[in-house]
């Protein structure tokens, strides 16, 4: 497994990767009750966002703007754990969703690194963004067992 630095997590909440590549191999199929992660702010009453992530760690979209107070989820087709590693911490687990065993992973903060479970045949992460009163850039990788992908979000205030 090859780990590379993190990038920006920011609170209003962008949430951004280092690659740019459409959703594939890994990638989950489109849930239509939440909308995906987009470059400019949601549109007013948007609670929920989702994130894909591929087999080999790419995130899509690559940049998500939410703004704080907004649930995030991350979620990969087929059963291989990843584990979402972050600089500082961006919230808390939503209700009702527990972390995962880090199998692979080490966990140093758990307010910090989040192990994604299963849900279904598919696995997640689901948190809670905080709250911020300015923008703020929070680093995070994506940690597959291929590699850890650079993806950021960034938090804006409501």
């Amino acid at each position: 497994m090859r780990i590379r630095p993190c990038l920006p997590l920011s609170a209003a909440v962008l949430l951004a990767a280092c690659i740019n590549s459409p959703p594939h191999d890994g990638a989950v199929s489109p849930d239509p009750t939440i909308p995906m992660c987009r470059s400019t702010p949601p549109p007013a009453g948007v609670t929920q966002v989702r994130v894909q992530v591929a087999a080999n760690g790419d995130a899509n979209p690559t940049l998500c703007t939410i703004f704080s107070g907004t649930d995030v989820v991350w979620e990969q087709r087929g059963t291989t754990p990843f584990m979402l590693k972050f600089k500082q911490s961006p919230g808390v687990p939503t209700a009702g969703w527990r972390p995962g065993e880090p199998g692979r992973f080490r966990i140093d903060d758990a307010s910090r690194q989040f192990p994604s479970s299963s849900s279904g045949a598919d696995q997640e992460v689901k948190l809670h963004i905080k709250t911020v009163t300015v923008a703020e850039t929070i680093d995070y990788c994506v940690a597959t067992e291929i590699d850890c992908v650079d993806p950021g979000i960034k938090i804006l205030p409501r």
